[in-house]
């Protein structure tokens, strides 16, 4: 009689073993979408997380525009291919830096529109309220290079925004 309870507890640790794994088994196949390109987007170049940002940027701009349902971060990761947490991340940049709003349907969806007008919003005016995320304070000391290299970038923007190709994020 005391032989049986030991198996007893075999038998409830198999079960479970098996319970569980099933469990993680439906749960990847659920979410395979979400975590397939995982590694690729954490590793993505400068450049394309630019081009990506004005891509994210004219879809929420042409669906604010048309008077559409503002999008979701699934919905443009449909309609981009990109993967969800890339679209997440940058999204947040957006909002962090005052470009796009957040606005709840519900609990669990967040869509999303943008924060200014549609008409002031161009290619350098986006990457320059990016670039200047962060912080304001100066981490190194003061100095005549520092000082010529920040003029130097200051020139380099307003070149940039006088440029031809600075163009509106609605007619890209």
């Amino acid at each position: 009689s005391f032989a049986f309870f030991p198996l007893f507890i075999l038998f409830l640790q198999t079960s479970w073993i098996i319970v569980l794994l099933g469990a993680e088994l439906s749960f990847a196949n659920q979410n395979i979408s979400r975590y397939e390109f995982e590694s690729e987007a954490l590793n993505i170049s400068s450049y394309q997380k630019r081009s990506l940002v004005l891509m994210i940027m004219h879809l929420i701009i042409r669906n604010f525009a048309k008077g559409e349902k503002p999008a979701s971060a699934e919905d443009i990761k449909k309609v981009l291919k990109i993967p969800v947490r890339l679209t997440r991340d940058i999204l947040k940049d957006l909002t962090d830096v005052g470009l796009v709003t957040v606005i709840r349907e519900d609990e669990q969806e967040r869509l999303y529109q943008p924060a200014m007008d549609i008409n002031k919003l161009t290619v350098s005016f986006v990457f320059s309220r990016l670039d200047k995320k962060g912080t304001g304070q100066t981490m190194v000391v003061q100095n005549k290079d520092y000082e010529r290299v920040i003029s130097m970038l200051d020139k380099f923007e307003k070149l940039i925004a006088k440029s031809d190709y600075n163009i509106l994020i609605k007619d890209l």
